[in-house]
């Protein structure tokens, strides 16, 4: 049962320790409500108030302007969840007027940072902001279709008064007054039969980026893609359109059961980390626009690329993905390297995946860290010019650190009660880690990880929201 609750938060959820009797419950209705509509008529979330935060992600400007945030509902106890913006320039203000900074100590209050906020369907499980900073992707459980926000970057910051949240324009999504996003349909036509199709259920990870990326045509770096790894065993492919609405362009079915998705930018295919040891490659033929008909109406399709198994360590159950810049082999050659989680050992993972010119389907493990138990999400930026991994770790209640230069652990932030999405803020040299169990998001400072001659510990600074423990039932 743990295994099928682990993709109702997302890729990688690992459950928190209520009664059984609590546990089973709600694991009974979640498990029961696959794909289908779990909204109930209950109450409306509570503006700006974080309810099992999941996922999380910042703007993207030099010095990030906005958090934003989903709240996955978890529970049930609204008929909803949201995504929330909160102001960056606001926290700033509130963490400088704190007199001690700490997990406790220095408690920021959320209706007083928060920008604007859209009410989306429960059980978010990811959430992605578009290369060019103006879209939000969100994957919902209980929806086939993305949550697609509109983002307007040059909004003014604004905060709720006397309790009440202040109009904005910084987010929308069709929400009117209501401030529910409406309901996107990505329906789209098959390229080879030209039968409509629609997307497939339980949407759990998604990556976003350029269209250029895929296609190798300059000429899409305005465009958009998404892909979407469906724990159904199915991965879908969303693209923009000459228009700039993005559109359902094709499925892959019957996988094994995906747990996260990425792009290697070298082979200019996408991979998919599941429960076992190897990786799926995806390709994209790209097919050009039929005679007359403008930019924008190419057809794309994703086809099986072949499976890659990983040697030279024995790992399984990976749970997260990401590619590293290309490498230079010593050869001279471009190199991919890999990036992977994986929950058997609990272990950040580096791997060869560079594509063969003899059509070897086999990468290699270079390199391998463990962290702490229950390895859950990771990200990856930069501090004082070195290139980082933050890792949640939500069984062992931990987030680590690790200098992905020398693949050592450089810090570790202990006594999380549930770290799971985590998001770095280079400018401000911080971590944004949502804490699941307590329904919060903790800003870690990074600043000792610049300064080599530091004795400062990285360190809890501050709490964005009032916690709202998990109770043990007698």
């Amino acid at each position: 049962m743990n295994v099928q609750l682990a993709g109702l938060l997302g890729r990688d959820y690992c459950p928190h320790p209520m009664s059984a009797r609590a546990y089973f419950a709600i694991s009974f209705i979640a498990i029961s409500c696959f794909g289908c509509d779990v909204q109930n008529a209950g109450d409306a979330p509570t503006s700006g108030v974080l309810y099992y935060p999941n996922s999380l992600a910042i703007s993207g400007e030099a010095e990030p302007r906005f958090l934003f945030v989903a709240s996955s509902n978890y529970d049930l106890r609204f008929n909803a969840g949201a995504v929330h913006a909160f102001s960056l320039q606001g926290i700033d203000k509130a963490i400088k007027g704190c007199e001690t900074l700490g997990a406790e100590e220095c408690t920021i209050e959320t209706q007083a940072v928060l920008a604007d906020e859209v009410v989306i369907p429960t059980y978010a499980t990811s959430i992605a902001l578009a290369p060019d900073g103006k879209r939000l992707f969100v994957a919902s459980r209980t929806r086939r279709s993305l949550q697609i926000i509109d983002v307007e970057p040059d909004a003014e910051d604004v905060a709720t008064e006397g309790g009440e949240a202040v109009a904005s324009s910084l987010l929308s999504c069709g929400q009117g007054a209501t401030r529910a996003c409406g309901a996107f349909s990505a329906h789209g036509v098959d390229r080879t039969t030209d039968a409509p199709i629609e997307p497939p259920i339980n949407p759990a990870d998604l990556t976003t980026g350029r269209l250029s990326d895929l296609s190798g045509d300059p000429d899409d770096d305005e465009r958009t893609f998404v892909a979407v790894a469906h724990q159904t065993g199915d991965v879908s492919l969303l693209t923009d359109d000459e228009d700039g609405q993005l559109t359902l362009s094709s499925i892959l079915r019957d996988l094994p059961t995906p747990a996260s998705i990425a792009l290697d930018p070298l082979s200019q295919e996408l991979h998919v980390a599941r429960r076992g040891a190897d990786l799926l490659r995806i390709g994209v033929a790209v097919a050009a626009a039929p005679p007359g008909e403008s930019k924008g109406a190419e057809r794309f399709s994703l086809f099986r690329a072949g499976s890659l198994g990983l040697e030279g360590a024995s790992i399984t159950d990976v749970r997260a993905l990401a590619f590293l810049p290309p490498a230079i082999d010593a050869d001279g050659s471009p190199a991919s390297r890999a990036l992977l989680l994986s929950g058997v050992p609990s272990a950040l993972v580096v791997a060869d995946v560079t594509p063969r010119a003899d059509g070897r389907l086999n990468g290699r493990v270079e390199q391998l860290t463990e962290v702490g138990t229950g390895a859950d999400r990771f990200a990856i930026g930069s501090i004082g010019g070195r290139s980082y991994a933050a890792i949640s770790c939500l069984e062992g209640r931990a987030l680590y650190l690790v200098d992905l230069a020398a693949m050592q652990t450089r810090a570790v932030v202990p006594n999380l009660s549930g770290p799971h999405g985590v998001a770095f803020d280079a400018a401000r040299q911080r971590l944004y880690v949502t804490d699941f169990r307590s329904s919060v998001v903790r800003i870690v400072d990074l600043a000792p990880l610049a300064d080599p001659t530091s004795e400062q510990p990285v360190q809890v600074i501050a709490t964005l929201g009032r916690p709202h423990i998990v109770q043990e039932l007698k």
